[in-house]
C-alpha cells in the first residue's frame, strides 16, 4: 500500500493564524490493482500473466520477452483473452478487469 499525503492552506490570507489542511490516504500501486483484477478472471496461469502486462501497458514484444514466448504465442494468448471475455482491444479489457 501506498500512503499519500497532500496539504493545503485553507485560508491563505491571514498570516496570523495560517491554517492547513491535511489528508492522509492510502492507495495500491497500479500493478497491484491490477493483478487483483486479473486473478477475478480465472484465467488460467500464462494467459493472466499476458492480461497483467496488456493492462500494465507493455508491448506485445516486451510481453514476449519478458515471459520467455513467442511474439505469436502472446498474439494468441491476446486473441484468446479477448474473445473469452468479449472485449476488443486494451481500453475494453481495462475497463472489463476494473469493472467486475
Amino acid at each position: 500500500m501506498l500512503l499519500r499525503l497532500r496539504a493545503a492552506w485553507l485560508d491563505p490570507t491571514d498570516t496570523a493564524r495560517p491554517l492547513i489542511a491535511i489528508a492522509l490516504s492510502c492507495a495500491e500501486p497500479d500493478a497491484l490493482r491490477a493483478w487483483r483484477a486479473v486473478k477475478r478472471l480465472g484465467l488460467p496461469p500464462r494467459a493472466a500473466e499476458t492480461c497483467l502486462y496488456l493492462l500494465l501497458g507493455l508491448t506485445q514484444r516486451e510481453i514476449a520477452d519478458r515471459m520467455n514466448l513467442s511474439l505469436n504465442a502472446v498474439i494468441y494468448h491476446r486473441r484468446r483473452i479477448y474473445d473469452q471475455l468479449g472485449v476488443n482491444d486494451r481500453g475494453e479489457l481495462a475497463g472489463y478487469c476494473f469493472e467486475v
